[in-house]
């Protein structure tokens, strides 16, 4: 396909521009437009992918050693009698680096792993420069769209939504974590191999998201939650 065809909306693309920019401006119409057209000679996957914003209050943030549960290496999907014999069996304990970010509103304070927070910093990058303005930000929305991290909820998006709710105090830590939650093992028994938690609530006003992005749902889930 030829350069002049790549950039040439089809009917379907065009359509789709068309409806998503009703009651814009003119000059953001044509921002969008050229977003559009970067991400596709990028090849980005969805081309109407748009990252949430910060804001510009940055969260405070201090390092600590939390402590997390993991599966230990080589579980399975064995019966276990009980959750008791599955944290004995399966799973083990560890003490690992991390950031804790506060936020000026309450209490609450989102838990990161030094690992998973080095991976997210990227992520705030890229989202800081999509929010710029400059003429780098085409380019930070095109690797937002396409890299695999490019959805993941940060600190500042979790904050945003507690928040928002009507009774926030009664969450006072949020644990953002990179891996798979490790009662999946006994979850994916009873609802099936397919079956990945997002989160799960923890002692003491706390909940935890596993390798969670920030979309539509992410709000719904700490309501239910």
């Amino acid at each position: 396909m030829s350069q002049e065809e790549l950039d040439k909306p089809n009917k379907k693309q065009g359509s789709q521009m068309e409806a998503s920019t009703v009651g814009e401006s003119d000059a953001a119409t044509r921002e969008r437009r050229q977003q559009r057209l970067a991400m596709r000679r990028a090849g980005a996957v969805d081309l109407d992918f748009q990252p949430a914003k910060l804001g510009s209050s940055p969260l405070a943030c201090d390092s600590d050693v939390v402590a997390l549960i993991r599966l230990k290496p080589g579980t399975t999907t064995a019966s276990y009698a009980s959750e008791a014999e599955f944290l004995g069996k399966a799973c083990e304990t560890i003490q690992v680096p991390a950031r804790i970010y506060r936020s000026d509103q309450h209490v609450l304070e989102v838990v990161v792993p030094e690992a998973y927070a080095q991976e997210l910093a990227v992520v705030r990058a890229q989202r800081r420069q999509w929010e710029s303005k400059t003429e780098q930000a085409s380019q930070a929305l095109v690797w937002l769209a396409n890299h695999p991290l490019g959805s993941r909820a940060l600190p500042e998006d979790l904050c945003l939504i507690i928040d928002a709710l009507p009774r926030s105090t009664l969450i006072d830590r949020v644990i953002l974590s990179g891996e798979p939650n490790p009662y999946d093992v006994l979850y994916k028994r009873k609802y099936g191999d397919d079956f990945v938690s997002a989160a799960d609530t923890g002692k003491n006003r706390t909940m935890i998201f596993y390798q969670r992005n920030f979309d539509g749902y992410l709000a719904k889930e700490v309501f239910h939650e």
